[in-house]
């Protein structure tokens, strides 16, 4: 199996809020999973200048430098079948060189590949100049580029060897999907007997502002027929978009309450627009990935580039699950009291619509298990035993594999019948992967916030081992609990943080779901569940081979339901 390091300097996949740009590299992602590879996040680093600032490119280009040698470091920690094979980036232009991608694949000596690079020859000389030549520099150490606009294609310098990459779209959720025009039109406030006209576009400003101007022009022509619109999207420049939308219908002005606004129809009535809530992306269990504690030299660099879309955030920092706007839209004026007019986290509002990060569109979840409802169940597995486990070695998020043993116990496991109806979620790594792969689960969907712990420089040692070398200090640091945070790794709060949006996305999707994940996840989410601070022994033992059942509630807190029902079989494995 081919092993890739994925990168996206403009954004990463896991970014919490939505753009094009954000869902072509999950869906690059998803493509190169579905080929067979396995994929990894190399990093997080947004390389963007939008202000044509030298001296920032020069942090950034020093910055990546760095950050290409950490990642490489930690690479070489792992035994070599557990590197990648290949790099592969998404989406080179000047404003967002790739400082990284380049320099770790030369030091590994693994092919370099690009997808989709814009190559600006006007830009020399200029504001963005070491972008440029940054550009430059990436497409002439690329083995390959994958071309998908073709006018990009016919800018590249001659010798890149291009390779065509046709647009596409996972369509399996859509075949699979069962109309429901009644379920969506109850949803959100639609006439079902009119025309529906749907948008998805980003509001920030620029041209993505001035197309949502120009459907408002153009919607208020209609003037001889009925229709009504859904919107999809959020952004900075949100309140001028529905300053200008609905005045393609004349409507008056928008009402807020908890994230709600208004909304219009051709005859100017308008419902609530709401925020689904809970909504976040993908955040990957790779070396360098999220919740990762900066240190040193990599860490004032990093001052200064805090990302503009996430206010407060420090890098890396937990991220969740890309937010996601609904507009609902019915013709009947707004009656105080309706379900819909208070926000979210309320029960009997009709359908919700799910969406996977991985490719897959816009589905109707029947009424009743709609956003924000109770009750909804998540299991919760630990991977089956690896070599390490039996060495009692600490993995974190090392990419070991199952034990030929371990393999044979989960062969043995069998899921309660209640449970295996579940849609089910797995870690990136491979242990819990396979483990999902031999108990026959399917389909399943790859998600990295249940990635196991980072311990940073401690994996791979053990702890008696790292007790016996540090004495005192290691107790000192064991006893901080919740707090403990290894040298460049994830404290167990550090985890909580990186969980909390995915709970919260659960509760809003409705669906009961089994994750396939590992012990440090579910310890963590337990002691959300029940208080539990880390620092003397569990009230519950978490046995391995077994099922953690939890409910979450309509803002994904969890509470226990039942632990340790067993599969068939149970192996007790450690660390």
């Amino acid at each position: 199996m081919t092993r890739v390091a994925f990168y996206a300097p403009l954004k990463p996949p896991d970014h919490p809020v939505a753009s094009g740009d954000r869902r072509m590299a999950q869906l690059l992602w998803q493509a190169l999973e579905r080929g067979g590879a396995r994929v990894e996040l190399a990093g997080r680093l947004r390389s963007r200048d939008p202000d044509g600032d030298p001296a920032r490119q020069q942090r950034l280009a020093a910055l990546g430098r760095r950050l290409a040698a950490r990642y490489v470091r930690r690479l070489r920690a792992r035994p070599p079948s557990a590197r990648p094979d290949v790099w592969v980036t998404y989406h080179l232009y000047y404003k967002a060189p790739d400082w990284i991608g380049p320099a770790a694949a030369e030091m590994l000596g693994i092919p370099y590949l690009v997808a989709e690079a814009s190559h600006a020859p006007k830009r020399a000389g200029g504001p963005w100049d070491a972008g440029h030549r940054q550009v430059q520099a990436a497409l002439a150490r690329a083995d390959a580029v994958l071309t998908i606009n073709p006018a990009d294609g016919a800018c590249l310098p001659p010798g890149v060897r291009q390779v065509a990459l046709p647009p596409f779209l996972d369509t399996t959720a859509i075949d699979r999907a069962q109309p429901d025009r009644a379920g969506f039109a109850a949803a959100y406030g639609l006439d079902p007997g009119q025309p529906w006209l749907i948008t998805v576009a980003m509001m920030r400003a620029g041209d993505k502002l001035a197309s949502y101007r120009a459907l408002a022009a153009a919607l208020g022509r209609l003037t001889d027929r009925p229709w009504q619109l859904l919107v999809l999207g959020d952004g900075p420049a949100r309140p001028q978009v529905e300053a200008g939308v609905p005045a393609a219908g004349r409507a008056g002005s928008l009402r807020r309450r908890n994230g709600v606004a208004g909304h219009i129809d051709s005859a100017g009535e308008r419902g609530p627009v709401r925020l689904a809530g809970g909504q976040r992306g993908l955040r990957h269990g790779a070396v360098g990935g999220a919740g990762r504690r900066l240190s040193g030299r990599v860490r004032r660099l990093w001052r200064g580039f805090r990302d503009p879309e996430r206010p407060g955030d420090r890098p890396p920092g937990p991220a969740g699950r890309p937010r996601r706007v609904r507009w609902r839209r019915r013709r009947t004026a707004r009656r105080s009291g309706r379900p819909g007019d208070h926000g979210r986290g309320r029960a009997g509002q009709g359908g919700a619509v799910s969406h996977s990060r991985y490719g897959s569109a816009t589905t109707v979840r029947p009424a009743g298990r709609g956003h924000g409802s109770a009750g909804m169940k998540l299991a919760l597995i630990r991977h089956g035993p690896t070599a390490w486990n039996a060495d009692k070695r600490i993995q974190g998020r090392t990419d070991v594999p199952l034990s030929e043993a371990g393999r044979s116990v989960v062969a043995d496991w069998r899921l309660p019948a209640e449970i295996a109806s579940y849609q089910v979620l797995v870690s990136p790594l491979a242990r819990a992967r396979e483990t999902a792969a031999l108990l026959g689960l399917t389909p399943v969907a790859v998600e990295p916030a249940l990635a196991e712990r980072s311990w940073g420089a401690w994996e791979g040692e053990r702890l008696p081992d790292l007790r016996e070398r540090y004495g005192s200090d290691m107790k000192r640091w064991e006893g901080r609990g919740l707090d403990f945070r290894p040298p460049d790794g994830e404290s167990p709060r550090d985890l909580q943080a990186r969980l909390t949006p995915l709970l919260a996305r659960l509760a809003a999707d409705g669906a009961d779901t089994l994750a396939v994940t590992h012990r440090g996840v579910i310890r963590s989410l337990y002691a959300l569940a029940t208080g539990w601070d880390m620092r003397a022994q569990a009230p519950d033992k978490l046995r391995d081979g077994c099922v953690q059942l939890f409910e979450l509630a309509g803002d994904g807190t969890p509470k226990v339901v039942a632990l340790n029902r067993p599969l068939t079989a149970p192996a007790a494995t450690d660390g």
